[in-house]
């Protein structure tokens, strides 16, 4: 069986899975009420190795409704080395947009909102991926997954504190919720 994917052809269309045969730099551009943030994802392939990609990709069996979409998702296929492997890159303009000194409910709201959007981004991306894989299974025997988070603004100190504060009043907060945050 064959993954059903477009030929990339210097044109990306949100929610479309390519397949690419040589290595490429693909712009991906994400508008904002307040400008325009760029992000380019530079495919090294080798022999024998193509990719598939996508901005946004959601599987087609999948209502739209309740499905989740990750920035780009990018895997990489080696066919003579039997491995896969794959990108989950999730932009964001800020990390934290609100001020992590305070350790108060309304900040951790926002911050939990906005870690469980991405969770089920990544969960809704993984078994995207785990379906490729299926098609995929006579030919890898080896795969890995990556996430990761592309911001603009990434201020180590600030997110340090933030999940300082966070651990020192967690009995404040939702349960399971620490656990998830690792970085």
């Amino acid at each position: 069986m064959n993954i059903q994917a477009k030929i990339y052809d210097d044109r990306i269309i949100k929610g479309t899975l390519y397949k690419i045969g040589e290595s490429k730099s693909i712009l991906c551009s994400e508008e904002h009420d307040d400008g325009l943030d760029v992000f380019y994802s530079k495919i090294v392939l080798q022999r024998n190795q193509y990719a598939y990609y996508a901005h946004e990709y959601r599987s087609p069996i999948v209502n739209k409704e309740n499905a989740s979409m990750i920035d780009i998702f990018i895997i990489i296929v080696d066919e003579q080395q039997k491995k896969m492997k794959a990108f989950a890159l999730d932009l964001k303009r800020n990390l934290f947009s609100i001020d992590t000194t305070k350790a108060d409910m309304d900040n951790y709201r926002i911050i939990a909102l906005n870690i469980e959007k991405f969770v089920k981004q990544v969960n809704d991306t993984h078994k995207y991926y785990h379906a490729i894989k299926v098609f995929l299974e006579d030919k890898i025997e080896e795969d890995e997954f990556s996430i990761a988070l592309v911001t603009r603004n990434f201020d180590s100190d600030k997110i340090h504190t933030f999940l300082s504060k966070m651990q020192e009043s967690k009995k404040n907060l939702p349960k399971g919720l620490v656990k998830k945050i690792r970085y």
